[in-house]
């Protein structure tokens, strides 16, 4: 929204009717965003969401910038590496031109693309694929963008824009069905396994070995507790917030080890994630159940153990 109006003020030379039409547009983004503030002002006690606090890392550094970009380049060009290529062609040769006023008309919408990844660099996101749909139509989008700029530039017959557009419609549509075919559908299938064989057993432990008032700390929330009908709190945070700032600087394997958790509550059980098993167990931590969890993520190929413990007091 804030982008469209930045635009509009730089198309539109008329100072009245650039304050016009933003005052015009401010009411109505207000009045269909000030509701949903108020009731998650009310209901969850803060209009900004859960999960971007427990997805964000608070804490500046280089390491995890790069990270952070390092994802982003490597789902865009996993999915998008032909209408990347194209567009850049494209943005060439419009400079080549110094068709500048064209330029500025026509890539508005790319803005919004560069400032979401930026939004998520400097917020350092963990991003996941689902985080760029919103950018990566308007690749493809703008990938035939960069054909029309191409044929342009260099004056190419109707047949080889043809078949340049064709070419990156057939490369986009292979190298997605590869990726899909080869690594997402290898680990759904592992990550159905490991919700079965893992963590559904565990679940169904705690449901019919513990009492209803019995608390549990995991650090996934999902089916534990829709099996278990258990209070569950998340060292995530995105359920227990509080657990974001009792796990602030370091990571979750530290913040296990360091029993950061024990500032928030107490609980009666715990659901850890490790790679190697059992590795809390203590005399007031008892292992009652561990499970090995196939294909937690699709760049993660080590094995992943989930152990439940009963707290002693």
């Amino acid at each position: 929204f804030a982008l469209v109006l930045v635009d509009y003020g730089f198309l539109k030379q008329d100072p009245v009717a650039i304050r016009r039409m933003a005052l015009r547009s401010i009411l109505v983004y207000s009045a269909v965003l000030t509701p949903w503030v108020i009731y998650a002002a009310f209901v969850f006690g803060t209009p900004i969401p859960n999960t971007f606090v427990a997805k964000s890392i608070p804490s500046f550094s280089v390491d995890s910038m790069l990270f952070v970009a390092g994802s982003q380049a490597k789902i865009l060009l996993s999915t998008q590496v032909a209408s990347l290529t194209v567009l850049i062609l494209g943005l060439i040769a419009t400079l080549r031109r110094m068709a500048w006023k064209t330029l500025r008309l026509e890539i508005f919408p790319l803005i919004w693309v560069l400032a979401l990844l930026l939004f998520y660099l400097s917020a350092n996101i963990q991003v996941v694929s689902r985080y760029l749909l919103p950018a990566t139509p308007l690749i493809a989008i703008f990938g035939i963008w960069g054909v029309k700029k191409i044929q342009e530039f260099w004056k190419l017959e109707w047949r080889w824009t043809s078949g340049l557009l064709v070419t990156m419609l057939v490369l986009t549509g292979v190298q997605n069905a590869v990726v899909y075919g080869s690594a997402v559908i290898p680990h759904m299938r592992g990550f159905t396994e490991g919700m079965n064989s893992c963590l559904k057993p565990m679940a169904y432990w705690l449901k019919e070995n513990t009492s209803p008032e019995a608390t549990v700390l995991t650090p996934d929330i999902g089916l534990l507790g829709y099996l278990s009908g258990r209070r569950l709190f998340d060292t995530a945070g995105l359920v227990t917030p509080e657990m974001k700032k009792a796990f602030s600087g370091i990571s979750y394997d530290e913040g296990m080890k360091e029993r950061r958790y024990a500032s928030v509550l107490r609980p009666d059980f715990i659901v850890d994630r490790s790679g190697q098993p059992e590795r809390l167990a203590a005399p007031d931590l008892i292992p009652v159940m561990t499970k090995e969890f196939p294909s937690i993520a699709i760049r993660k190929s080590e094995p992943v153990y989930y152990t439940l413990y009963r707290a002693v007091r």
